[in-house]
């Protein structure tokens, strides 16, 4: 979804049904301006089993499976290795943690070259159900 859109509130949302039900829940981090789990640059797996009820920088110390400080907070540079580094951290997952649900927080990048990268990321993820956020008309 665009900026402001509500993907972070939707996430934290996610998580905190999934915990009670599942125990744990995966994030894959991949919003490098506006992380969850991380400072701003990085993309990352977190195994969390604790609610999210606080801001982004109280929880940045959690412990984190896989980060990987992509050296921007955009992917423009490097498009290929920003895909690169989220196929292993998704084989990361898929290796030693596919019991446990995976969320991903995208960007809110979703025209032209933005859309391209999602959609590649779509492909390397190949996820269960997608959730597409907009404004109401």
């Amino acid at each position: 979804g665009n900026r402001n859109t509500g993907k972070s509130s939707l996430l934290r949302y996610l998580v905190n049904r999934l915990i009670p039900q599942f125990g744990r829940v995966a994030v894959l981090d991949v919003d490098l301006g506006q992380n969850e789990f991380t400072p701003p640059g990085y993309v990352s797996l977190t195994i969390t089993d604790t609610p999210l009820f606080s801001a982004p920088f109280a929880h940045i110390a959690w412990p984190t499976v896989f980060w990987f400080w992509h050296g921007d907070k955009t992917p423009r540079q490097d498009p290929a290795g920003y895909l690169a580094t989220i196929a292993h951290a998704c084989r990361t997952w898929h290796a030693d943690y596919a019991h446990v649900p995976l969320l991903v927080n995208t960007a809110g990048w979703t025209h032209g070259f933005g859309l391209e990268l999602l959609s590649d990321l779509v492909a390397t993820l190949a996820p269960a159900a997608c959730v597409a956020m907009t404004y109401p008309d």
